[in-house]
């Protein structure tokens, strides 16, 4: 699967607004990109979310993740859109939750790009 959001849309939907939801940063862990090495030759491979270290210490906790939904099929997943870095510092400071904005169904397509 791949989408593709326009941040900046999804910010301009959220801005002077509360959050009203929150995240388990643990939960998406697993998501944020790591390497593997494939073949004979050892290639690497970089699968999942690009964060870069050197920006995450910066990042401000209190700030909230902006999260889609995406329709597939009968489910409907919610997918941070936005604060990847955010997520990462707070499982480095074994934050258990962090606030989002979770956009709607109509607000997450109104923003896709693809």
């Amino acid at each position: 699967m791949s989408v593709a959001y326009n941040v900046t849309e999804a910010k301009a939907l959220v801005v002077g607004k509360e959050a009203q939801g929150e995240i388990i940063p643990s939960q998406w862990k697993d998501w944020i990109s790591r390497e593997i090495h494939c073949g004979p030759t050892r290639k690497t491979i970089t699968l999942g979310i690009r964060v870069n270290a050197d920006h995450v210490p910066e990042v401000d906790l209190e700030e909230p993740v902006i999260v889609a939904q995406i329709k597939l099929q009968s489910n409907t997943i919610h997918l941070p859109i936005d604060g990847w870095h955010r997520i990462q510092k707070a499982i480095n400071e074994g934050r258990e939750i962090l606030t989002a904005h979770c956009l709607s169904l109509e607000d997450s397509e109104a923003v896709r790009v693809r």
